[in-house]
């Protein structure tokens, strides 16, 4: 065969050989296991299956019963906007790693619910709810069967993306489950929703948490007084905002620890869900529900810990940015929040909102171990409970820290002794109330009933506290925003920490690896450390400042009523020249205030300028140094030849 000698020609068929071999090798990658390998260098593995992932689909794999996930998504449409196209690419790439590992019993079916069709039927019944996004009706949803179990994610939002993994995965561990631990639930707040108080009005919907511990678990409500029988045999107790909690509870909630039992509180020094409630009293809520929940010092004493309760605890470095202002109180919790322990319940939270929350410190006791999950930083004190629900603007500048860090969720674990070495403290008050006639008849009866109660654990118990019960509250554990749309998602790493400290002791050991992904999003905790400094130093100052106004201001009232008495339209000389002096000295100070602040913005100013041009200038100027001495290295070694 004569070779063309044309250069055209060759060079023509040379470029269409190398597309064709660079289609049929992407295809081939594209149709074999290979082609879902990926090298994942971010710092979080954001693009990495988690372990916890990996183990439910082999658990998956290898059932009898098949997975199907109807994967409903809009495809053909120009009204999708890109931010949706770049994240259903994700949902995409997710769903083909999961495919690759659960292999033919993981069936995906894509749909593209167009109008009437059978694909929008299919959405409506399956619970996948359209999105009305530049006047269409945009899909991007799932759901998850196995036999006769269903679940579903109504609207896969792209802000929800750190949890993308965990709701697919849970989905598929929720219709795979075969059975559910029994937990037991106490609260002074209606977490199951309640009646409507009269006619005409609609009941109060269950918390959403609620609604997703149900999905999961056989949940018992216990009321706030329950008996040893409802306790037997629950694979846990959660409670929240267990305020009013009676001695008697307590020793029950004492004895189920020692038989091995394990507790779950979430405390609080103010519950932001009982105030918003108050009727008149802010002390109260409009059921007589208190604000503040802990345990008697006896029963935390037994567990190695005490729990400050009277003040709230505020943070410089984890203040939240609000619309009215900075709140030291709200704070939000990043990955720094979390000593390095190895527990695997705080792998991977990433973000915690915890709202107004008390603190603990650890005491030790014997037998026991007691590990931190969560910590403050050293930018942290203690102020008014009710100054920092009424977000007052003056705590930035306030909160006197002590270069401690204190405890925000605590695991306690090991042989517990029990509070009550006398027995339950009900039987003691009631033998107190009978006379000296029947107090001897009960000591008497005390030798015969001294069994009837445990002094020490049987087998190890677990604990874990938490210093704040509002954030599991609606507002504060998911989307706001979707939540008025009627879209649930979770808001940060809330609801999967709680899930977190439950699957940890029921077993579920697969879905704690699942939980939450890496955020993109890189909280400047540096530059809020700077602020918290700047605000410490100048906080004196402007206390000092604003204290001489006030005074200042009062002594003008003073003078002005003085003047008001004396029934005079025209004040004396004397009173006269006194007000005038009074108002000098309250412009000075309003002066010196302005001029406080006006430095304490400069420094902010300063600062974020200073790190705008570092983000700006440090990359450009490392890679041209790097480009000199590269030139520099190849000119020497030019001129050595």
């Amino acid at each position: 065969m004569k070779q063309s000698n044309n250069p055209t020609l060759n060079a023509i068929l040379g470029i269409a050989a190398l597309l064709a071999i660079a289609f049929f090798a992407n295809w081939l990658m594209a149709i074999s296991s290979a082609g879902n390998k990926t090298l994942d260098l971010t710092e979080s593995k954001v693009h990495t299956l988690t372990e916890g992932t990996k183990s439910i689909l082999e658990d998956v794999k290898e059932a009898d019963a098949e997975v199907v996930i109807n994967y409903y998504a809009t495809r053909d449409t120009d009204f999708m906007p890109q931010q949706l196209k770049l994240y259903m690419k994700k949902v995409d790439d997710f769903l083909k790693a999961y495919k690759a590992i659960a292999g033919d019993n993981l069936r995906i079916v894509n749909l593209d619910p167009k109008p009437d069709t059978d694909a929008e039927d299919s959405a409506n019944l399956d619970g996948i709810a359209g999105q009305q996004i530049n006047g269409e009706n945009l899909y991007l949803g799932l759901s998850v069967q196995s036999l006769d179990q269903k679940a579903s994610i109504p609207y896969l939002d792209p802000s929800g993306e750190p949890q993308l993994e965990y709701e697919i995965s849970s989905r598929i561990a929720q219709v795979t489950r075969t059975d559910r631990p029994r937990l037991g639930i106490m609260s002074a707040l209606p977490l199951a929703g309640s009646p409507a108080q009269m006619p005409g009005q609609q009941p109060t919907r269950p918390s959403l948490f609620y609604q997703q511990l149900q999905q999961f678990y056989e949940v018992e409500d216990l009321s706030m007084t329950p008996t040893a029988a409802q306790l037997e045999d629950l694979t846990a107790v959660l409670l929240v905002h267990p305020a009013g909690i009676t001695p008697e509870t307590e020793f029950l909630l004492d004895q189920y620890l020692l038989e091995g039992g394990t507790i779950v509180a979430a405390l609080d020094s103010f519950s932001f869900i009982a105030s918003q409630t108050a009727g008149g009293n802010p002390m109260m809520g409009m059921t007589g529900t208190p604000t503040t929940s802990t345990f008697s010092n006896e029963l935390l004493k037994s567990w190695g810990v005490s729990f400050i309760s009277d003040q709230t605890l505020a943070d410089g470095k984890y203040r939240t940015r609000l619309a009215q202002g900075d709140s030291t109180s709200i704070l939000s919790l990043t990955k720094e929040a979390v000593p390095d322990n190895g527990s695997i319940i705080t792998e991977n939270i990433n973000e915690l909102f915890i709202v107004f929350p008390g603190a603990f410190t650890l005491q030790g006791g014997e037998g026991l171990k007691l590990t931190s999950l969560i910590r403050s930083s050293k930018q942290s004190g203690f102020v008014d409970s009710f100054r920092a629900a009424r977000f007052d603007p003056t705590l930035l500048t306030s909160v006197r820290t002590d270069d401690k860090m204190y405890d925000l969720a605590v695991h306690v674990k090991g042989t517990f002794k029990t509070a009550y070495p006398e027995g339950n403290p009900a039987d003691a008050e009631e033998n107190a109330e009978e006379g000296s006639v029947a107090a001897e008849a009960a000591e008497a009866e005390s030798e015969e009933t001294a069994e009837d109660f445990l002094k020490e654990s049987t087998s190890p118990g677990n604990v874990f506290l938490i210093a704040d019960s509002d954030f599991l509250a609606d507002q504060f554990a998911f989307n706001p925003q979707l939540l008025r749309q009627g879209l649930v998602l979770p808001q940060g790493d809330n609801l999967a920490f709680l899930f977190n400290l439950l699957d940890q002791v029921t077993g579920s050991k697969h879905l704690i690896g699942s939980r939450s992904r890496g955020d993109s999003r890189r909280p400047f905790t540096v530059v809020q450390e700077m602020d918290a400094e700047f605000e410490k130093e100048f906080g004196e100052k402007l206390q000092k400042e604003q204290a001489e106004l006030d005074e200042t201001n009062k002594r003008i009232n003073e003078l002005v009523r003085q003047q008001q008495e004396q029934g005079r339209l025209a004040a004396t000389p004397e009173l006269q020249a006194e007000i005038a002096s009074a108002r000098e000295k309250q412009v000075e100070a309003r002066g010196r205030l302005r001029e406080l602040e006006k430095d304490l913005r400069k420094q902010k100013d300063a600062l974020a300028a200073g790190y705008t041009k570092l983000n700006i200038f440090l990359m450009p100027s490392l890679v041209a140094l790097i480009g000199i001495a590269v030139f520099i290295k190849r000119r020497f070694s030019t001129s050595a030849r």
